[in-house]
């Protein structure tokens, strides 16, 4: 909400609400739904979870249609909002699959190299520009 400006009246805005939504459920999604799909074994020898407060513990057989979920949650809000807001907002929103991907999955899988690690967290600041389209 801080890109805001309240006298824009912006929650009377449609496209408000559907990016409010796109951010709090696929978008958190894709990038939970990756982490917990790449780091399946590690979760499963953590004693932390498995609870309310520190997430799932799902086994390979539950974790493997996470992908295509969200792909198809996805693809449909890049299209959308590639619709509205052009190719500049199709490029941000390519380039924060693209971060997830490239922090959770091998050969890459920065989020196990420092520094890289807290270089990927660029993904996570450019989210609220979202807002801005």
């Amino acid at each position: 909400m801080v890109p805001f400006d309240l006298s824009s009246n912006f929650w009377e805005k449609p496209l408000f609400w559907v990016g409010l939504f796109f951010v709090t459920f696929p978008l958190n999604f894709l990038v939970y739904g990756l982490n917990d799909f790449t780091d399946g074994k590690a979760d499963s020898l953590n004693p932390r979870k498995g609870n309310y407060l520190f997430g799932a513990k799902l086994s390979k057989e539950e974790l493997k249609s996470v992908p295509w979920f969200i792909l198809i949650l996805t693809v449909p809000f890049l299209a959308y909002f590639s619709y509205i807001g052009g190719g500049e907002l199709f490029i941000l929103l390519l380039f924060m699959i693209v971060i997830n991907i490239i922090y959770n999955y091998k050969p890459f899988r920065l989020k196990e190299r420092p520094p890289f690690e807290i270089l990927m967290q660029v993904g996570y600041v450019l989210q609220p520009s979202l807002a801005f389209f």
